[in-house]
């Protein structure tokens, strides 16, 4: 994550190295997700409350910095954008969508009765989005508690939200797994964007 606080300040071809270098990186992601899931689990379930997430959601926040990396080499005056929380909770959303829709596609069907788990995968990664504004924000050296804990958030509640779906599976349904997952990731970013009211990346703290 080193890379990303140099986003706004780099010339193209080390823009270029480090999107290489995040290609790589999420190829790595999908291919140990496809051997952990085919040879270390004999169900999906399991696969689901456990490691999946976890792979899932650095996935997609690597996926929301790669396009944006992308859209700055593209476009000079879209670094510009980049300096507001909205433009990540925004793209985190946009990704999500993306990639809940990828997976609709490719596991289950495009129907209503997915746009709930869609809509989850929107709420996860604006939150590990807002995780990477604050990370790129910070001024620390050090300061990987700030993308670190919108992360384990949002992996905590994909976590319950696929346990919620196992149970109805299952023939059983629990409200609180239900509702849980929604509690903690809408209270967990209106948490962030009020702590960082009118911050831009690049500001003074």
């Amino acid at each position: 994550m080193a890379m990303a606080k140099e986003i706004f300040n780099q010339k193209k071809s080390e823009l270029y190295k480090k999107t290489v270098g995040i290609l790589l990186f999420l190829f790595t992601i999908a291919v140990l997700g496809e051997v952990i899931q085919g040879y270390l689990f004999e169900t999906k379930t399991l696969y689901a409350v456990s490691v999946g997430p976890v792979l899932e959601e650095a996935l997609k926040g690597g996926v929301l910095l790669l396009f944006f990396m992308a859209m700055s080499l593209s476009s000079p005056d879209f670094k510009k954008r980049l300096s507001s929380k909205e433009a990540w909770l925004v793209g985190g959303a946009l990704t999500g969508l993306l990639i809940g829709l990828l997976e609709d596609w490719i596991d289950y069907s495009l129907s209503l009765s997915r746009l709930v788990p869609t809509l989850n995968h929107m709420v996860w990664t604006s939150l590990v989005g807002l995780g990477i504004f604050l990370y790129i924000k910070s001024e620390e050296k050090r300061s990987l508690d700030k993308i670190a804990i919108p992360y384990t958030i949002a992996v905590v509640s994909h976590v319950l939200w696929n346990y919620h779906a196992y149970l109805i599976g299952m023939g059983r349904q629990d409200i609180v797994f239900g509702a849980l997952p929604w509690i903690i990731s809408i209270g967990a970013i209106g948490i962030i964007w009020r702590t960082t009211s009118d911050q831009k990346i690049g500001s003074s703290r």
